[in-house]
């Protein structure tokens, strides 16, 4: 597998010995405890790398967190979905009790107004007849209706 006759290896030491050394900028050491490479910064403990089994869990992580979010989307959204049809049922009935009732006044008000015009012609008969008898007995009397 390597072809070099002696192998590199890089200075190393524990996550303690790690946060008490400052190495120069890019230096590379090897955590022996978190079997991590620490890339020193200048600082004390320099900057950890990750490891694969770190990355694939917080990516599995952030996915679960994903589709939980993706989930809960969808539920708000067919919940609203459900809240618009309901209101959009509640205006159309009430649109179309409002028409129903605007409905029967129109009628209402039509059978009144035949009514009342059924009556003004029943009066203005009785007032022609009355005329016609007071006509007929004025002019028995002898009056003439000439002026």
């Amino acid at each position: 597998m390597r072809n070099t006759i002696k192998p590199i290896q890089l200075y190393r030491g524990t996550t303690q010995q790690h946060s008490d050394y400052a190495g120069p900028v890019g230096e590379i050491t090897v955590d022996t405890e978190k079997y991590t490479v620490v890339v020193q910064n200048g600082a004390t403990g320099g900057v950890p790398l990750a490891r694969e089994s770190d990355v694939t869990a917080e990516a599995q992580a952030r996915e679960a967190a994903d589709t939980a979010l993706q989930e809960s989307i969808t539920d708000e959204a067919s919940a609203r979905e459900t809240a618009d049809n309901a209101f959009q049922k509640k205006v159309t009935d009430e649109a179309s009790a409002r028409m129903a009732a605007d409905t029967a006044l129109q009628e209402s008000i039509t059978d009144e107004a035949s009514a009342r015009e059924t009556a003004d012609n029943a009066f203005q008969k009785q007032i022609d007849d009355a005329y016609a008898v007071i006509s007929a007995a004025y002019i028995e009397a002898g009056g003439t209706l000439d002026g």
